[in-house]
């Protein structure tokens, strides 16, 4: 990495290391539904986390360089069976989210952000078991 006048970092010689990303699940299960979630990459286990109705839970992570990056998570409600969802495939997102995934998490599945739109109109369906 190259250096600036001042001596410090200069990040534009940096331009291939991936930037770091936020994944936002907003709870829109159903009023009085918490919605718990699991979600986990090959590398790193984030835990179980109960997110009230219309709250949400986010995390940040660094993509990897081979543009494999996954999360998968588990999500379950009173009532419902267990549901799986890729909450980030790189190839899928990389380009929908540059810095910032935001999904509503419904019980039809989970539906991401569309900037174009500005609506949760990207919807698709629960992993196949």
């Amino acid at each position: 990495m190259g250096s600036s006048e001042n001596g410090q970092s200069d990040s534009s010689n940096a331009w291939w290391f991936p930037k770091k990303k936020t994944v936002s699940m907003i709870n829109d299960v159903g009023p009085e539904l918490d919605l718990t979630v699991h979600c986990k990459s090959k590398d790193d286990d984030l835990g179980t986390h109960v997110i009230p109705y219309k709250s949400f839970y986010s995390f940040r992570f660094k993509p990897n360089m081979m543009d494999t990056t996954l999360f998968f998570c588990s999500m379950t409600w009173k009532g419902s069976k267990l549901n799986y969802f890729d909450i980030y495939r790189e190839e899928r997102d990389k380009d929908k989210c540059s810095v910032h995934c935001s999904w509503n998490i419904r019980a039809t599945g989970p539906c991401m952000w569309n900037p174009d739109k500005q609506f949760y109109n990207d919807c698709f369906p629960w992993n196949k078991p």
